[in-house]
Parts: structure tokens; C-alpha cells; sequence
């Protein structure tokens, strides 16, 4: 009985081995048939003479075509692309990159649904404010529904229900997922699109300067994200548009493709875009220099047009008044 047992042990062993042979044989020396070309879905394409580069197409534009006619994005449609096979490879090896950096600071991932209910847009505000640039659109029950371009009235919502008391805090919760928003002209390929991928933290604290510590954590934690990716890149200060806040940093690959304006000082360093560039150099108050302009910038209400308040801008000669820096 032990003899025949030996031999059906025996038996199986061989039949497994002849069997790994075969397996080695077909799989061009171990590369399993999804890691070959032969197998892998690249469909390398001309790009019609259209879309070939020339008097007035931006880098942005020639990056684009670059990439679909090397079999990295599909154009469905205006603003809208398909990731194909490689590009999804290069997309997963910087997520991967981004989860352990932000997992490094004690960051956890989500998934907050994509589909929204306008209830918590309209408490903030910006499902006024937002205005075209939102999708939205009625279901079967004619209710409305929005597809996310962002998340903070999401996540503020999951935390006020969820949390129970300030010993749950510092809280850093984050995504990667596709985002919406209804460009009125999609351009420069994936720069402008219509749908794109975020990656995108939110964070909680018990109080101001807790929140501000956070917020050079975080920077750290980009300048990582980047370091290892490998790009160049500037951080400038920015304005926080109608997110709000008082503190905002943005990371700028500069290249002619690109839509800001960042000011830099050669001597200190300070870097800022455009919108939020601060000068140190004082407005010149000399008698008779004729140097400044003065503006009077008004805040109205209502079809009337009635100012509530009304202040007066001087601005140095050579420079414009920029409307966001006088709302703050």
C-alpha cells in the first residue's frame, strides 16, 4: 500500500514538472504573455495632418499628439481621452508613489462617489459660484445630481457624521479619481479636459495653528511626490480661488504649453502666480511724479447695479489692479 502510494506521489511530481517545462517553453522564457508586446494593446497611429504641428499649436497640443500617436491616449471626444495600457502603467506607478508618501504622513485613502446631490453645494455656496463648469443633470425622479469636480462639501459631510470627538483628530483623508467639470472650450489635451484624474487630500485639525502645521507637513510630502518622480518643478504661492483659505501653494511644471503666470524674485527667491504676487517695492508717493494710477473699484448688488462700498486702488506705474487681490 505505502509502495503504491510512493509511486502515485512519484507519478504526480513528474507530470507537474513536465507540465512547468511546457509552461516555459510557451511563455518566451518565463515573461508571462500579458508582459509582451505581441499581446499588449498599442495601437500606434498617424496623427491626421489636421492636428500636426505648426503656426499656433501650443506644446500642450504637440505633447498630446505625441502621446496618442505612441499608443498612450485614445480621444473619444472633445476634452475626453481613454487611457490606454502603458499609460495606465505610468498612472499606477505615480499613485503608488503618491499612497506611500501620503500614508507617510498618516494620510488614509477613500473613494467618495463621483455622483453627487446639490444639497451640501448650495450650503457653501459654490454650487452658485461654480456655475457652468458644473455637471449637472435630472434623474428619472427629475431630482438634480452632479458629477463631482471636487470634494470638500463630500468629505465635510462624512466627518461631521462620522466623527465623535476632537481625540479623532488630526484627520488626513484622500482620493485618486476622476473629476468632472464642463470646460466651455477643452484645449491643450489633457491639461484642459472635460474629465482627468485628482489626486486630492483633505484635512481636519482641532484648531488654527494645528491646521497651519499641517499644511507645511503636506507641502513636505508633494516635494517628496515630485522628488521622486523625477520632474522639475516650482512651488509659488496662489490664491485659493472660492475654496477659500488663507494659505495655498501650487506646484507649476514650467513649460510654454502652460496657462499661468508665476513672478519670481531673482534675489529672495519668493515665487507667486500672478494673481497672488505680493511687491515689497513701495508704491512711489513722490509729489509730482506722476508715476502712480489711482482706480476706484466698487462692489454692486442687484440688476441695478447699487454700489454697497466702493475704495479706492493706487497702483504703481507699469502695473494693472488685479480683482482678486482687491477683494482681499
Amino acid at each position: 500500500m505505502s509502495n503504491s502510494g510512493g509511486a502515485l506521489i512519484r507519478g504526480a511530481r513528474g507530470l507537474w514538472q513536465a507540465k512547468a517545462r511546457l509552461s516555459s517553453k510557451s511563455s518566451s522564457g518565463g515573461i508571462p504573455p500579458e508582459g509582451r508586446m505581441s499581446w499588449m494593446l498599442l495601437p500606434t497611429k498617424k496623427v491626421s495632418k489636421s492636428n500636426v504641428e505648426g503656426e499656433g499649436r501650443t506644446a500642450g497640443q504637440s505633447t498630446t499628439d505625441m502621446l496618442t500617436k505612441a499608443g498612450y491616449i485614445y480621444q473619444s471626444s472633445a476634452g475626453i481621452y481613454t487611457l490606454m495600457p502603458l499609460a495606465q502603467r505610468v498612472i499606477q506607478k505615480i499613485e503608488l508613489i503618491i499612497d506611500e508618501e501620503m500614508q507617510r504622513v498618516g494620510g488614509q485613502k477613500l473613494a467618495m462617489p463621483n455622483l453627487l446631490t446639490p444639497e451640501n453645494w448650495k450650503k457653501t455656496g459654490r454650487w452658485q459660484s461654480t456655475g457652468d463648469e458644473l455637471f449637472s443633470f435630472k434623474d428619472r425622479k427629475n431630482a438634480t445630481m452632479l458629477l463631482g469636480p471636487t470634494h470638500e462639501e463630500e468629505v465635510t459631510a462624512i466627518v461631521k457624521d462620522m466623527v465623535r470627538s476632537y481625540r479623532q483628530y488630526p484627520l488626513r483623508l484622500y482620493q485618486t479619481t476622476r473629476k468632472f467639470r464642463d470646460e466651455a472650450r477643452p484645449r491643450a489635451g489633457l491639461l484642459r479636459g472635460r474629465e482627468f484624474m485628482m489626486k486630492d487630500m483633505y484635512t481636519f485639525d482641532v484648531g488654527k495653528q494645528q491646521a497651519i502645521d499641517t499644511f507645511h507637513v503636506m507641502e513636505t510630502a508633494y516635494r517628496r511626490c515630485f522628488d521622486r518622480i523625477g520632474v522639475a518643478y516650482t512651488v509659488a504661492d496662489a490664491d485659493s480661488g472660492n475654496i477659500g483659505g488663507s494659505l495655498s501653494k501650487e506646484f507649476h511644471f514650467v513649460n510654454q504649453s502652460g496657462e499661468d503666470t508665476l513672478l519670481k524674485c531673482n534675489s529672495c527667491g519668493y515665487t507667486a502666480n500672478e494673481e497672488r504676487a505680493l511687491s515689497k517695492s513701495p508704491v512711489n508717493k513722490a509729489a509730482g511724479a506722476g508715476q502712480n494710477k489711482r482706480y476706484v473699484a466698487r462692489v454692486v448688488e442687484g440688476s441695478d447695479g447699487k454700489v454697497v462700498k466702493q475704495r479706492i486702488v493706487e497702483v504703481a506705474h507699469g502695473h494693472e489692479p488685479s480683482v482678486l487681490k482687491i477683494k482681499r
